[in-house]
């Protein structure tokens, strides 16, 4: 055979390339589930993931919906108070630091979480810092603004 012709021979034939190109299709469309994702997931990979996650993705992850939410709440969940005790000590510069008096990890953790910026404006231009009585992250004008007088 001359290097300028095409052997015809290995070319798939019109119902190997439709079956072919079914299997194709297949493996590129993205697998659908019937149920929530909250419900193929057991309680305890929920957990063992949750331990090695920094305190910012687990606010995002309490925002997913009610049940990561529920499982993420120390008043319904108990173990979750050392879920967030232990990420804020693994991934925060504040390991010796426990929370005030009546703040839950979870909310310390949001309290402590300056990549958002000020509470109230979102800046994160501003110096921002925390007023532990108040229990709040803000910016010093929008603290003005909110202090009762």
């Amino acid at each position: 055979m001359d290097s300028m012709e095409i052997d015809d021979t290995s070319a798939p034939l019109p119902k190997e390339f439709n079956q072919l190109y079914a299997i194709l299709k297949f493996f590129s469309e993205p697998v659908r589930y019937d149920s929530k994702m909250q419900d193929n997931i057991s309680y305890e990979i929920f957990i063992n993931i949750c331990y090695h996650l920094p305190p910012k993705d687990l606010l995002m992850l309490a925002c997913v919906c009610k049940h990561f939410k529920n499982m993420l709440d120390g008043n319904i969940l108990s173990i979750s108070w050392d879920i967030w005790k232990t990420s804020r000590e693994r991934f925060t510069p504040f390991k010796d630091m426990d929370p005030p008096k009546g703040l839950s990890e979870q909310k310390f953790s949001r309290l402590l979480n300056f990549e958002n910026g000020c509470e109230f404006c979102k800046s994160k231009d501003k110096r921002i810092q925390i007023y532990w009585v108040a229990c709040v992250r803000s910016c010093k004008e929008c603290l003005q603004k909110r202090a009762k007088r």
